[in-house]
């Protein structure tokens, strides 16, 4: 039997378990970072606090900045972070706006696959569905489908 392991975050369990996941001075930090336009530093220090999973923080760090002097290939990568960081901290319809936006830039299948998590933890499972079922179809031999089908066929269930 195949379950689904996800439990949704709950926003105030997230920070009050660890209420200094987001360093005190973070706005001095972020405000240094750009005002130095270190981008190589801003792409370090993102991914590194996502793997650490202080989404929080890097929530703050990637919101309302301006990427486009970024590769677009880098520019993807951390507007992908941003969205799953909104999504690991329960921000589901902020992260399905900005994933609906940025599927409209450029299609890719991680973002369906996002999208489709996202229309499930918002209990709207026919949008799920049919989010995984465009990945399938769209993309058969991407490293994605397998996850994607067990989820559709799962969600076929009920």
């Amino acid at each position: 039997v195949i379950s689904d392991p996800f439990i949704p975050p709950v926003k105030n369990s997230l920070l009050s378990r660890n209420p200094k996941t987001v360093p005190n001075n973070l706005s001095d930090n972020i405000s240094a970072l750009f005002s130095e336009n270190n981008i190589s530093q801003i792409i370090n220090e993102a991914k590194t606090y996502y793997l650490k999973k202080n989404y929080r923080y890097v929530i703050e760090l990637l919101k309302n900045r301006d990427l486009t002097k970024l590769t677009p290939q880098n520019c993807h990568d951390l507007e992908y972070l941003l969205v799953e960081a909104l999504y690991h901290t329960g921000e589901y319809k902020k992260a399905r706006d900005q994933v609906l936006s940025l599927l409209k830039q450029n299609e890719m299948e991680r973002l369906y696959l996002l999208l489709a998590m996202i229309y499930e933890s918002l209990g709207e499972n026919n949008k799920a569905k049919e989010y995984y079922l465009k990945l399938i179809n769209q993309y058969p031999k991407s490293d994605y489908t397998s996850s994607a089908q067990i989820k559709f066929r799962i969600l076929g269930r009920h």
